[in-house]
């Protein structure tokens, strides 16, 4: 079974498995992060000089912003590429450990777990969507249970191993503080790299619609698809449309449009092939390619022309058509 995904068809379902894996992994060494210094805590107050109350806001601070990431990040996020997006919140992760293990005072340690936070909120929050995205719908159950597992089993485990390594290997305030950071590193290392590797690039779905649209100029009709997409939607409620189409390069034919579209939900994507539709947000224009192409930042898949590619190859300037079929 075959499942598009944001550009990418995933046809071995080993790929989009391990996907799944590594972010379940990642998971399990976040909510470890979280809690694995629960048992820590007096030591901890006294490496540093404050009271244990003040300590168990380190556990309470890493709580609320993932809170306050999990209510803000799909928005704020919502035109960057969800691989890129998850592999920051794993160096994330990498980088509050560190700042957790040599804190020097009690700022520096609310930094670091405030940063651990963020990297929870965000990631917890977007796994379940990338989950299904990535499995046939069929496998949605199964795959949205690794991550709750590596959740479940992280917050088992987290506190007595935590006090565990305290007890037996009390090698000084790195071990103490920075317990989550300094061992969990390796293995939050592992499962980035892991998601990094296996991952597609996950940007808005490009799934064809019912939006067909008629195109005319010269002595050429021929039709297009438009992709479920917010700037091909906005396309869509445009038409109809008179504009005027003209060379460009030696492989796609322009057309200025009246006002910019929306570009909501934009990214990279992949895949690309003679007959895209595309909309290129800089200039504004509409960009219909009739040979090879490579994404370039600003450029925007609004979807694919039903036919072949020969109307494209007429050059000149004509008064271009563009409305819907009904």
């Amino acid at each position: 079974m075959t499942n598009p995904t944001f550009g990418v068809t995933i046809v071995k379902t080993a790929a989009a498995w391990g996907a799944v894996a590594s972010m379940a992994l990642c998971v399990a060494v976040l909510i470890a992060s979280e809690f694995m210094p629960v048992s820590l805590l007096t030591p901890i107050a006294r490496d540093l000089g404050m009271s244990e109350g003040q300590a168990g806001q380190a556990i309470s601070i890493s709580g609320l912003f993932a809170v306050l990431t999990s209510l803000f990040i799909a928005g704020f996020t919502r035109k960057i590429d969800r691989k890129f997006v998850l592999s920051s919140f794993s160096l994330m992760l990498i980088v509050s450990g560190l700042v957790v293990s040599f804190a020097p005072n009690y700022t520096a340690l609310m930094v670091g777990r405030a940063l651990l936070g963020v990297a929870i909120g965000g990631f917890w929050s977007m796994s379940t969507a990338v989950v299904m995205r990535l499995l046939p719908e069929s496998a949605v159950p199964e795959g949205l249970a690794l991550p709750n597992a590596g959740n479940a089993i992280a917050a088992t485990i987290s506190a007595p191993l935590g006090s565990f390594l305290g007890l037996h290997r009390l090698a000084g305030r790195v071990l103490l503080r920075g317990s989550a950071g300094a061992h969990c590193a390796p293995r939050v290392l592992i499962g980035g790299a892991i998601t990094r590797a296996v991952l597609p690039r996950l940007v808005w779905a490009q799934k064809e619609t019912n939006m067909k649209m008629r195109i005319a100029f010269a002595d050429h009709v021929f039709t297009a698809t438009l992709y479920d997409s917010p700037p091909a939607c906005d396309l869509w409620s445009m038409l109809p449309l008179e504009l005027e189409i003209d060379n460009y390069a030696n492989n796609e034919k322009i057309a200025y449009l009246p006002r910019k579209l929306t570009e909501e939900g934009s990214g990279s994507f992949s895949n690309e092939a003679p007959g895209d539709l595309c909309y290129y947000a800089p200039w504004g224009n509409l960009a219909f390619f009739y040979a090879g192409y490579r994404y370039s930042a600003g450029l925007i898949r609004l979807g694919r022309l039903d036919g072949g590619v020969e109307p494209l190859l007429t050059r000149g300037k004509f008064p271009l058509r563009i409305e819907r079929l009904s």
